[in-house]
């Protein structure tokens, strides 16, 4: 399971967070494992997220790196996230990859979210790169 940063500051630190974080990089065709996002409150606490919903939002840059989107860039991709049980994992939240989300080479920039209707929360954002395989056996 890859266990993303903490969602929220550290314990002592200021509440400005880091705004990005590189993951991967990958191959196209590659199924790694599960993304887990722990959401925290100010005072580095889970957040008790019973009742949320949770979305993985990613998006394909139309060149090469991680400059701002443009119209020239593809649509967001949104998919179901899950939100995992809070008395045994408080404020966590899991992505489980799919073939289709390497399909192809590229930057690429996702981010987590959580909500239920009053509150929203979202991760800080994920960067990675996709690269091209050789072939991709059927294993």
């Amino acid at each position: 399971m890859l266990v993303a940063p903490l969602h929220g500051p550290p314990a002592a630190s200021p509440v400005s967070e880091l705004n990005q974080q590189t993951i991967g990089p990958y191959r196209a065709g590659e199924i790694p494992p599960p993304i887990v996002v722990t959401f925290r409150d100010s005072s580095n606490n889970p957040i008790d997220l019973t009742g949320y919903q949770a979305r993985w939002v990613y998006q394909l840059h139309a060149g090469r790196g991680w400059a701002d989107f443009t119209s020239s860039d593809a649509a967001p991709i949104v998919v179901s996230a899950t939100v995992l049980n809070q008395t045994t994992n408080k404020g966590q939240v899991q992505y489980a990859w799919a073939a289709p989300d390497f399909g192809a080479p590229g930057y690429f920039e996702g981010e987590m979210w959580a909500g239920n209707g009053t509150n929203r929360f979202a991760s800080v954002r994920y960067l990675w790169q996709t690269y091209a395989a050789i072939s991709v056996p059927a294993i």
